[in-house]
């Protein structure tokens, strides 16, 4: 019903509306207009069918969820009638999720992304072990520049999925970090004290202006040096993914480079969270994510299994697996550090605690969920993991570092002092 009765026409809409922008055909019209825009009656005909087919969605969700009540207050005893009824909650809760998602498709082309993101929610609920919907939701936050993390997040869970991983994800997700590393190029300048300075001046020239006027130009300031931050961090992911050119023979990013960059992302999420500039919900996603770029590293955010890693060793005598396992190694060392930031802020926060005994209840410390999720992945790799190859740069005996070139001793010697 969906493809054939709504999604034919939506695409052909939206080809045209994108083809009629590319080349240009309305300039006339659209300069008249004042912006770059295609005329009234394409988006107006998109706008208009889309809204058409909400009610109709709404309406069925609606029917299909009664449906389910009845199932599940069922009280008897036959097993042939219980395995009946299993089967049948199954298919409504397949049939629930699908129309979700095209519901949700129908707000994000009517614009109402705030509903569209609830029903892409609720079909990840529906069927949490697949991926469609998290793509849908990393479209909904690519299509706003600051929530570039969030995007990056949401793609990652789309992929990671257990059951069915959305391919077109990961075409998506190389051009969000493309498309990130271009607007980091376009507007950041090469260290924060530019961004800091002119917070700290603006603040003296403007003392004269109204308290609640001068907290609104603070709060775009600092919203502007978060989404600096947040895009930074979504960067380095990328080199991640990438890997590090260890012999300066490619255009990967190089080794020092990289570790420059470590060190000033860390020290900016230092100040950053003292200030309590994220959430704590934000705080997760960010962990997450560098949970899939460290397991994906050097791998264009791909998997490797251990058992991949042997075929490609048979497959080819003279590929280099120690380049994966040292690009891991040092994804995982940045995975530590950002976790001992948020320890630290736990600690420091819990410190204070103690020292107010008489204090009416405990306080919300946004960086403790973070860091039971962060500490839970460093548990999984120190126990082993199949996904991951970079555990020998954290070994400690001194056989594992006696076979290593002295570039990757120091890796090693990075690894080893990253840890918790």
């Amino acid at each position: 019903t969906w493809k054939y009765c709504f999604y034919g026409h939506i695409k052909q809409l939206r080809c045209q509306i994108t083809l009629k922008k590319e080349t240009g055909e309305f300039a006339i019209a659209s300069a008249a207009k004042g912006s770059d825009v295609v005329p009234d009656n394409l988006e107006q005909e998109l706008l208009s069918f889309s809204n058409s087919a909400i009610p109709l969605y709404n309406d069925l969700i609606d029917q299909y969820t009664k449906m389910l009540s009845p199932l599940s207050q069922t009280s008897n005893t036959k097993a042939s009638q219980d395995a009946s009824d299993d089967k049948a909650e199954q298919a409504i809760i397949v049939i629930l999720y699908r129309m979700h998602i095209n519901l949700g498709d129908l707000y994000r082309y009517s614009c109402s992304t705030k509903l569209a993101e609830e029903c892409y929610l609720k079909a990840s609920k529906l069927a949490p072990a697949t991926g469609n919907p998290f793509n849908q939701l990393a479209v909904i936050s690519q299509s706003q520049e600051s929530l570039t993390a969030v995007s990056l997040y949401y793609y990652a869970r789309s992929l990671m999925a257990t059951n069915e991983p959305f391919d077109k994800s990961r075409t998506n997700m190389l051009s969000l970090l493309e498309d990130n590393k271009k607007w980091l190029e376009d507007h950041v300048r090469d260290d924060d004290s530019h961004s800091r300075a002119i917070v700290a001046g603006n603040i003296e020239a403007n003392s004269s202006i109204g308290k609640r006027s001068q907290r609104e130009w603070i709060m775009k300031e600092k919203s502007a040096i978060n989404r600096k931050f947040l895009a930074q961090l979504v960067d380095l992911q990328w080199d991640f993914m990438k890997g590090v050119s260890l012999d300066g023979s490619d255009m990967r990013i190089h080794l020092d480079e990289l570790l420059s960059k470590m060190s000033s992302i860390i020290a900016s999420f230092t100040d950053l969270l003292a200030s309590a500039s994220f959430s704590e919900s934000l705080l997760c996603k960010l962990v997450a994510t560098m949970a899939f770029s460290t397991l994906t590293a050097s791998n264009q955010g791909k998997l490797c299994s251990t058992k991949r890693l042997s075929a490609k060793r048979s497959k080819d005598p003279i590929w280099n697996e120690g380049f994966i396992m040292t690009n891991q190694a040092l994804a995982f060392s940045f995975v530590l550090r950002f976790c001992t930031v948020l320890a630290n802020h736990f600690y420091g926060h819990m410190t204070k605690r103690e020292n107010k005994p008489n204090a009416s209840s405990l306080i919300n410390i946004r960086s403790l969920t973070p860091l039971l999720l962060g500490s839970s992945f460093i548990t999984s790799i120190y126990e082993g993991s199949d996904w991951f190859h970079g555990l020998v740069f954290y070994r400690n005996d001194e056989s594992s570092g006696d076979s290593m070139s002295s570039e990757n001793n120091s890796i090693r010697n990075l690894c080893t002092t990253s840890q918790i």
